[in-house]
């Protein structure tokens, strides 16, 4: 069953399972660079209102507007998700 994390302070990362915070973490990292890499130096202007963790397997993060329209997105996966088929790296843009 996928549950989902509102995060705005630290006390809603103490709900996150001690077992899954890991994985949490990496994600916020993950979406603050994606924050840097999107607006640079204006970066700090965005994501005031903290994040939606998903506790689902997958490493994707989305940046939403206002509205909640995701605008950007990013999934990561493991490198041998996306070889080709002939067993290269960089099995095409997706």
């Amino acid at each position: 069953m996928t549950k989902q994390y509102n995060i705005r302070n630290f006390a809603d990362l103490l709900r996150v399972p001690a077992e899954r915070r890991d994985d949490c973490m990496r994600e916020l990292q993950y979406g603050l660079a994606l924050l840097e890499l999107s607006f640079g130096d204006d970066a700090h202007k965005y994501g005031k209102k903290g994040f939606v963790w998903t506790d689902d397997g997958a490493t994707r993060i989305e940046m939403m507007c206002a509205d909640g329209t995701p605008f950007l997105t990013l999934a990561v996966e493991p490198a041998a998700a996306i070889r080709g088929a002939s067993g290269q790296e960089g099995g095409g843009a997706r």
